[in-house]
């Protein structure tokens, strides 16, 4: 029998959370989580390794406790609610943010997902490069754990010396700005008031115990709310799954020292075809790793990417960017192949592609988003997004420039053509970055990915993105199809030229 009880989600609609009364035969590893008695714990948990329902069993066994699931995104906190027991609130730490600092009312009409160069550049009268550079600022300080903008966030992102004091000085003006509900000079982000709830000192909440899931990938200043709070902690994330570096995440499971360490290394997910090739990314590319991934998940089996086009049955293609994913629905749409892309049409943000067709045309009256409005031609763009190292802009510049005057046909008909669902799809397409997570019958890794060969790695390639193509090989459940470069690697691996750097090396154990 399936008891449920009904909770309420951070948009106040209720959603049905179970308490699990079927017995689950946990494996040992899953057991020693589940009864530790340590009243903090780590858990290191390898792709398709269960942690969701070790840690719905490690919540079932203490119901008298009031626990927090801090869930890594919306989707994983709602899925997350259906399965945990009722003594759990499943959150996110933008959505406990927005309820505390009245976001709703102090400052919804000027919230904005992300700034761009010329949101500072016009108001401020300053050149379109020193206010990128503020907002590389202002990014790096709302991710951080810092109490005040400095030099150091100039020096972390990277911004010549000349060029520190100036974006210093704007990204301060800016910041006081963006937290005023009473001026719309400066819109606030939704990091920027995650940032205004941690220095507000407000605790996190009344709870007992703070599961604190995809603790690889956690920002500073996500990881100080959750230190800051008196709970027990339980730490759950693999640090080769650290794929958000980009955005300022860090290792939350490395702030605690001493912490019991329980490892999950044995992966339903997959059988030992997949785990024997993972393995070997873990263990010549992304540094020393004192556990095996073991493949429980049945029959597995790997094959060269160029044979896909013969696979039966559903199939994922896990892409680095999205123009790749652009480009190949092109040849779905001509063959007739229905296809999903994961997020829908839109994560492909094809109206900015639009936009920047438009502007490439010169017809700026059609232009919708106001920061692409503000470019004076497609040059300019081109110039300015290459200069200001925008890797958005510069995507979209990289697309119309391809297509040309084709642009428009491709995008309605990727529109019209793409499903609503995986329902019916033979093809799904997703980034590798929004493919964590998620697990699909068959992958095939396309020819984006940066080379682990050792001729074309001169200096070694970034750990960040060897994480990356780990994560997207541990998607597949029975086939796996990898590109040339990844089956030679497997074949005849060497190891990364960046761990012979000590400094490198201890940021790697750290999951920097």
């Amino acid at each position: 029998m399936r008891v449920s009880h009904t909770k309420f989600n951070d948009d106040d609609f209720p959603v049905e959370a179970a308490s699990p009364s079927v017995s689950v035969n946990y494996m040992p590893e899953q057991k020693a989580i589940i009864e530790s008695t340590e009243p903090s714990i780590r858990v290191s948990a390898f792709a398709g390794t269960g942690k969701t329902t070790t840690l719905v069993g490690y919540a079932s066994r203490r119901k008298n406790s009031r626990m927090l699931y801090m869930a890594f995104n919306k989707a994983i906190q709602e899925e997350a609610a259906r399965k945990f027991t009722s003594n759990v609130t499943c959150k996110t730490t933008h959505s406990i943010a927005y309820h505390a600092m009245d976001v709703r009312n102090r400052y919804a009409k000027k919230l904005s997902f992300g700034l761009k160069p010329f949101d500072l550049s016009t108001p401020f009268n300053s050149t379109y490069i020193d206010a990128a550079n503020a907002i590389l600022i202002i990014n790096n300080f709302t991710s951080s754990a810092d109490d005040r903008i400095s030099e150091n966030n100039a020096i972390a992102v990277g911004i010549k010396p000349s060029m520190r004091a100036r974006a210093v000085d704007l990204a301060r003006e800016a910041w006081k700005c963006m937290i005023n509900p009473d001026t719309d000079k400066v819109f606030i982000t939704h990091d920027g008031y995650l940032k205004l709830f941690q220095l507000s000192g407000k605790p996190i909440g009344d709870y007992g115990t703070i599961m604190f899931d995809e603790a690889q990938d956690a920002n500073p200043v996500t990881t100080a709310l959750v230190m800051a709070s008196t709970a027990n902690k339980v730490f759950v994330g693999d640090r080769h799954q650290s794929i958000y570096g980009f955005r300022g995440a860090k290792n939350a499971m490395e702030e605690m020292v001493g912490l019991a360490d329980y490892p999950l290394s044995s992966s339903f997910r997959f059988g030992q075809k997949v785990a024997d090739a993972a393995n070997v990314i873990l263990r010549h590319t992304l540094g020393e790793e004192r556990h095996e991934l073991k493949g429980l998940g049945g029959k597995s089996s790997i094959d060269f990417s160029s044979n896909a086009a013969g696979h039966r049955g559903q199939i994922a293609k896990l892409a680095r960017t999205n123009g790749t994913i652009l480009d190949m629905t092109s040849g779905c749409m001509e063959s007739g192949t229905p296809f999903h892309i994961i997020g829908g049409a839109e994560s492909l943000k094809l109206n900015l592609v639009m936009d920047t067709f438009y502007l490439s045309v010169d017809e700026k009256d059609k232009i919708f988003n106001p920061q692409i409005k503000q470019f004076n031609s497609f040059d300019e763009m081109q110039d300015l997004s290459e200069e200001s190292d925008d890797p958005e802009y510069k995507a979209m510049c990289k697309v119309v420039k391809r297509h040309g005057k084709g642009t428009p046909g491709l995008v309605a008909s990727v529109k019209s053509a793409c499903l609503p669902s995986t329902n019916g799809a033979s093809v799904i397409f997703s980034t590798a970055h929004k493919s964590k997570g998620l697990e699909f019958e068959a992958v095939q890794l396309m020819d984006d990915f940066p080379s682990l060969m050792a001729d074309s790695q001169v200096d070694g390639i970034d750990i960040q993105e060897g994480n990356l193509i780990y994560v997207a090989m541990t998607r597949a459940k029975n086939k796996l199809y990898l590109n040339d470069d990844i089956m030679d690697f497997i074949d005849n691996p060497v190891r990364n030229k960046l761990l012979g750097d000590p400094g490198i090396r201890s940021m790697v154990k750290r999951g920097v």
